[in-house]
């Protein structure tokens, strides 16, 4: 059996609008989909290892409020990788038409302009919510150095 050429191969045809005679009409590649129950406990999985991926955040002596607003930075941060990743994947793709690349690389890029505008306000609502709580020197410095663990 032949090994997908790239991590478009291992997307469902239905996530990228393809039924699934026009998928076997344009690939005799391998086709990998997880069962309800597949995608249930990697969802779990994910889930599960979020608290330990901001247990520092949580261990943290800051108020609730910065702690929650890093959190969201971090998440906004993770997002924007993914979305980048994804960006990569599609200029890789040899695949794809100078017309859908094109296309897909726009749809991609809003969405990292989305983000990014997100992270620029959460960053502006960090830097104001530091200056209102009159955070010590030991806070301040903990919010630093908790963003900079998290890019």
């Amino acid at each position: 059996m032949p090994a997908p050429n790239s991590a478009q191969d291992l997307v469902p045809a239905q996530a990228n609008g393809q039924t699934d005679a026009e998928s076997s009409e344009k690939s005799s590649g391998t086709r990998v989909t997880l069962s309800d129950l597949g995608q249930a406990l990697a969802a779990k999985r994910q889930a599960a290892n979020q608290p330990v991926k901001n247990q520092d955040i949580d261990k943290s002596s800051l108020p609730d409020t910065i702690k929650d607003l890093l959190k969201r930075i971090r998440e906004l941060q993770e997002q924007i990788r993914e979305q980048q990743q994804k960006l990569n994947t599609i200029m890789a793709n040899q695949r794809l038409s100078p017309e859908q690349k094109q296309e897909q690389m726009q749809q991609i890029q809003a969405t990292i302009n989305s983000l990014s505008g997100a992270l620029n306000s959460a960053y502006g609502q960090l830097n104001k919510l530091t200056r209102d709580l009159d955070l010590t020197k030991e806070q301040q410095m903990s919010v630093a150095s908790l963003l900079a663990t998290s890019v």
